[in-house]
């Protein structure tokens, strides 16, 4: 009889939760497993893609609490009690989850049935304090953190289950050390599995391509799930009588029950002080909020989300610029992974405007100092091009040059300060004069004038920002780069006491910086670009000689413009 329930548990995986796995639950009692709604659809999952014969691979976006670890645990520990010699990794984004999800496993096992354990003859052996091995058939699991040095390295694992992995400090070494050590054979599972934490970094890319079918050819794409709050069975409850039931307008569609509503209402008013948008980034209801952040964002997480559903297959070249003779215009060679992304071609008689900011190019503690560009067109206030590469001040200045060559000798604006005075210098005395001049007031001679490039400071950082994220907004900027989106999307205010402004620890903020610098200088000569097309259509009929140009009709007007008097800018 007993034998018969083994031989059942062991090829029957709900089964052996029902009847063999036992955990605690939010009571604290000790319970088998029965797996709720969400989790079925995890395990149909793995059984789908078990029948197609390619190996297991799925990655869970998820809101909190709704059972999605404690299955994998329980699917891992099944898999080891099932075959011989079966190595398996879990990995958690910090020490004291590790240690969390080994207590688990621990009792799992502890707690596994005596009948269950008489027959496979379990018996588990503790190398370290973060291994399991079961005696006689070899299988054993290590859990470790995203702390560690390249968990997986030196063995080959069949199993993997990487928990949380948005929170990891540097995803992709961990991943890569992790797959390099994994097989690409059926016999082997890996499950990614995270709430979100903003819309950037490696978990985020890995579920959006996944979640696209980007590559669905390949047998070991990943399958991507999302589970929103709603599909928990738990989360509901009943409401008193007398009490209104609100239903807000973005879930109507959904036609949630009164007891899923009530159980929201209820937790946002008594668990989030009636914060509803911190209730969403623990239990969304769709990916946008999912991946929002807790930051004091600058720019609208779901206008920053909108755009990056709106690009994910937008279309681009990547290449670099380059000369066939000293005296030869550039042209654009296309190869794949180079650092210039073109989303569309110079177009004869269009104006640009380029916005550079300037990184040493230097490499400390695994971290480069890149330097970023962004081609606009002034009229329209679309991003064409994105150059972003880690070279030193001269090497990144011969790249702007070609670049602004290329798009019809277009204004660059290059930041001022730092290592930009160097590029500022080598475009200046290699012949590339149409150059962004700043307005400073000479008090000597009681006048403005012109210096060179464009000067950060914290004022002109927040206005330029300011700027941006209303032409985001309100659309007279088009974003093309999902980099740069991403980087806008961990801009946020660092300190309410000093009102800093600027990327959150672990991000950067080059590309933000190098559109907004180039948005501003687009703001401050596109109204001359208008009235110089005007004045083109007006002159084909009544002037011959032909409309002035642009940089003369900036000369013009110069003067009749307002200078900031504290930010030497044009308002």
């Amino acid at each position: 009889m007993y034998m018969q329930g083994v031989e059942r548990a062991m090829q029957d995986f709900a089964f052996f939760c029902s009847m063999c796995a036992y955990i605690r639950n939010k009571m604290g009692e000790v319970v088998p497993l029965e797996l709720n709604s969400v989790q079925k659809k995890l395990v149909a999952e793995i059984e789908t893609q078990i029948r197609s014969g390619k190996p297991v691979r799925i990655i869970v976006l998820k809101a909190r609490q709704m059972g999605i670890s404690t299955v994998i645990q329980a699917y891992i520990l099944w898999r080891m009690l099932r075959a011989n010699n079966v190595n398996a990794v879990e990995i958690a984004h910090e020490k004291e989850a590790a240690r969390s999800i080994l207590d688990i496993n621990r009792f799992a096992i502890k707690n596994l049935p005596g009948w269950f354990r008489a027959v496979k003859q379990v018996k588990e052996e503790y190398f370290t304090k973060y291994e399991i091995s079961f005696a006689g058939i070899g299988s054993s699991l290590t859990v470790t953190s995203a702390e560690g040095k390249e968990p997986g390295r030196s063995r080959t694992i069949h199993l993997a289950h990487v928990s949380e992995m948005a929170f990891y400090e540097d995803a992709k070494a961990i991943m890569r050390a992790l797959f390099s050590a994994i097989p690409k054979t059926p016999n082997t599972a890996v499950f990614i599995e995270s709430t979100g934490n903003g819309p950037q970094g490696e978990f985020y890319n890995l579920f959006i391509k996944a979640w696209n079918r980007q590559n669905a050819g390949n047998p070991t794409a990943y399958r991507a799930l999302f589970f929103p709050w709603y599909e928990c069975d738990e989360y509901r409850m009943k409401p008193p009588p007398g009490v209104e039931v609100y239903c807000p307008p973005e879930l109507e569609h959904l036609d949630l029950d009164r007891e899923q509503l009530y159980w929201r209402q209820w937790v946002i008013e008594n668990e989030f002080e009636g914060d509803e948008d911190a209730f969403k980034l623990e239990f969304p209801s769709t990916i946008e909020e999912a991946f929002l952040r807790k930051d004091s964002n600058i720019f609208r997480p779901e206008a920053v989300m909108r755009r990056l559903r709106e690009i994910e297959n937008i279309s681009y070249a990547e290449g670099f610029l380059t000369r066939l003779t000293a005296d030869a215009p550039p042209v654009f060679v296309q190869q794949p992974g180079e650092h210039l992304r073109v989303f569309k071609m110079p177009e004869p008689g269009r104006v640009y405007v380029i916005g550079a900011d300037t990184g040493s190019g230097v490499v400390i503690n695994r971290e480069g100092d890149f330097s970023s560009a962004d081609v606009l067109d002034v009229i329209t206030g679309e991003q064409v091009a994105h150059l972003h590469l880690l070279a030193e001040p001269a090497s990144y200045a011969q790249d702007l040059l070609f670049l602004g060559m290329w798009y019809n000798n277009a204004l660059i604006a290059v930041e001022a300060d730092g290592h930009g005075l160097a590029v500022l210098n080598w475009l200046r005395d290699n012949g590339y004069y149409n150059l962004y001049q700043r307005r400073v007031y000479d008090k000597i001679n009681n006048q403005w004038v012109g210096k060179l490039g464009w000067a950060t400071t914290k004022r002109t950082k927040k206005f330029i920002i300011d700027n941006l994220r209303a032409d985001f907004y309100n659309g007279t900027v088009v974003i093309n780069n999902k980099e740069t989106l991403q980087e806008m999307s961990t801009f946020v205010r660092l300190s309410d006491k000093s009102d800093e402004i600027g990327a959150v620890s672990g991000a950067h903020d080059d590309r933000a910086m190098s559109l907004a610098i180039s948005n501003q200088v687009r703001r401050e000569i596109s109204g001359y670009e208008v009235q110089r097309q005007q004045q083109e259509q007006q002159a084909q009929v009544a002037e011959p000689e032909g409309p002035p140009s642009l940089a003369e009709m900036v000369r013009r007007q110069w003067a009749q413009k307002r200078v900031h008097p504290e930010l030497g800018v044009y308002v």
